[in-house]
């Protein structure tokens, strides 16, 4: 969906270098609640495919922080510390 030239992101320049990287994503949230997630996540699809065709990076997780203005942060911390020792190994 996002690949170079193609809407939303036309003349997003291709990648130079064809090592392929990994990458995560972490999706945040001040309102929608974790359980509405699937009403919507338009956002993460765009975000992943944005990652492979311009990145050249593998998406290997992702953490949707939803209703952090209500719940806090507390509850994500662990789940973005573990995604990100699964990025540096």
């Amino acid at each position: 969906m996002a690949r170079s030239g193609r809407w939303p992101v036309k003349g997003w320049p291709e990648p130079r270098i064809a090592v392929k990287k990994q990458a995560i994503a972490i999706l945040s949230s001040g309102l929608i609640v974790p359980f509405l997630r699937m009403f919507c996540d338009d956002a993460a699809k765009l975000i992943k495919s944005t990652i492979g065709d311009s990145l050249n990076a593998k998406l290997i997780g992702t953490l949707y922080a939803g209703g952090v203005e209500k719940v806090g942060m507390d509850r994500y911390l662990e789940k973005a510390h573990k995604l990100g020792r699964k990025l540096a190994t």
